[in-house]
């Protein structure tokens, strides 16, 4: 029961031929960034920025069943990115009109006004899948971020329990 992301293998083929790339061997539209589907991309900056907004899906996905960020509260049960919003097997016309609308999963209420180990992580993930490609992090941002993520939590953590306020 523990999440690991593999097979990089196939991404250096991929940037090998980032020319060919094309939406017709797209299976799961889900992770498909707004602009993937205006057009097809050739570029391989944007065929990067793509996959950062993926990766602010897949983000969202694992912290919603990360039972510290719930501070004592039940965990909900897994849910794909936008689930709620359109099913389980979307279609490229759903997905293309709901990113039109740039809707995006929404996060768990408790997380409102929550330490700032949680708003840094809301941000990032924000921030990955902001609807204009170029204005998305880059993963040297993420990586930071992620680092600091570990000091915050384990800061915040120290606080509440030094302070006899307990989360858990």
């Amino acid at each position: 029961m523990q999440c690991c992301i593999a097979d990089f293998s196939q991404s250096k083929l991929f940037g090998r031929v980032y020319q060919d790339f094309s939406l017709e061997g797209i299976r799961d539209v889900r992770y498909l960034s707004p602009e993937g589907f205006q057009r097809d991309c050739k570029d391989e900056s944007a065929l990067k920025q793509m996959d950062i907004y993926a990766l602010g899906l897949v983000f969202w996905e694992l912290s919603r069943r990360c039972h510290d960020l719930y501070q004592g509260v039940v965990v909900p049960p897994f849910e794909v990115a936008f689930q709620q919003e359109i099913g389980f097997d979307p279609t490229f016309e759903q997905m293309k009109v709901l990113l039109g609308k740039n809707v995006r999963p929404l996060f768990p209420q408790i997380w409102k006004d929550s330490n700032p180990a949680i708003q840094l992580l809301k941000e990032t993930i924000t921030d990955s899948w902001d609807d204009d490609g170029e204005a998305r992090l880059n993963i040297e941002t993420i990586v930071q971020r992620m680092m600091e993520l570990d000091t915050l939590w384990m800061k915040y953590r120290l606080t509440t329990e030094t302070s006899g306020c307990n989360p858990h």
